[in-house]
């Protein structure tokens, strides 16, 4: 499947990792793994999440409080949202 990311999870996975780059040496890079390995388990088990709306899933990051935000458009996986989960937790849906 193909892969887009909406500007504004661009934007969301940028400001986390420098926040976590900032805290400690080398965290951004880990955050930016763990993101990787989300989206590596998204495109092999897109149907495996759960639901964080009626039309979109949501795959948590194992080490951080976050979650990619998604949803399976016609073949293609379209990342919504990269939200820190103790955060408002509806504030991307008019993304959709």
């Amino acid at each position: 499947m193909k892969l887009q990311i909406l500007e504004p999870a661009l934007a969301e996975l940028d400001e986390a990792t420098q926040y976590y780059e900032r805290h400690e040496r080398d965290l951004g890079e880990s955050f930016l793994t763990e993101y990787g390995h989300c989206l590596d388990r998204i495109s092999r088990f897109p149907d495996a999440w759960s639901f964080a709306s009626a039309n979109c899933r949501k795959c948590l990051f194992k080490r951080f409080p976050y979650a990619v935000v998604f949803s399976v458009v016609d073949e293609v996986i379209l990342v919504i949202a990269i939200m820190h989960l103790s955060r408002e937790p509806a504030y991307w849906v008019e993304r959709v």
